[in-house]
């Protein structure tokens, strides 16, 4: 059964239209990379969710540019495909909410280092799949959350390829060793090894719509 769905993610351009995503690894783990960020230092792969006839998941296939080229698809053309199916999937929770569903498994931990309610925390992340902290990458997203909540600049914690850590609050204010100390904490803590990625504090800005790195560990 699952072979009949392989076949059909070569020849049914709707269905990969509809179940391609983006996904964050990190930098040298997959072989096949196609998108890479450099100065990011994740790369951004997409996969495709196979189902069977019931529509459940089987499985997901990792898309490399050899696929692409054997369903002659565009690879531009396939990432705003991707970008545009995360957005469709991309949520945040208060942070403390977000903890205690992952009951301190992958991903976000359940402190942070910081005193409690300040400032202001959020888990986001793109659906469940791995990956999900993709959502950097979602400019309509980010510029969304920030009207929604009244932020003019928010601070991004990659905490994991899973999702990340949103702060509202004023980078001037803030200390980045920290915060840094506090993505350490996460890792070392809550994240497994494959899904960790390299410490850095990340500011989007509203103003440019632009997300930079302005702190490594």
């Amino acid at each position: 059964m699952e072979n009949n769905y392989l076949q059909k993610l070569l020849t049914d351009m709707g269905y990969v239209e509809e179940n391609i995503f983006l996904s964050l690894t990190r930098r040298g783990e997959m072989p096949n990379q196609i998108f890479r960020y450099e100065y990011l230092d994740y790369d951004v792969i997409m996969k495709i969710g196979i189902k069977d006839e019931n529509g459940e998941n089987l499985g997901i296939v990792r898309v490399t540019e050899e696929y692409l080229r054997t369903v002659g698809l565009d690879p531009m053309q396939a990432m705003q495909w991707g970008y545009t199916n995360c957005e469709k999937k991309a949520e945040s929770l208060d942070l403390e909410e977000a903890s205690a569903r992952k009951g301190g498994s992958k991903g976000l931990a359940g402190t942070t280092g910081l005193e409690k309610g300040t400032p202001k925390m959020y888990a986001a992340r793109c659906g469940e799949e791995d990956g999900g902290a993709v959502v950097i990458f979602l400019k309509g997203y980010l510029m969304n959350f920030c009207r929604s909540h009244g932020i003019d600049k928010l601070i991004i914690i990659p905490s994991s390829t899973m999702d990340v850590v949103l702060i509202d609050a004023d980078p001037e204010k803030m200390d980045m060793d920290v915060l840094l100390n506090m993505e350490r904490e996460i890792s070392e803590q809550q994240v497994e090894f494959e899904h960790q990625l390299d410490p850095c504090v990340m500011l989007y800005d509203t103003a440019d719509n632009e997300v930079k790195i302005i702190a490594r560990g």
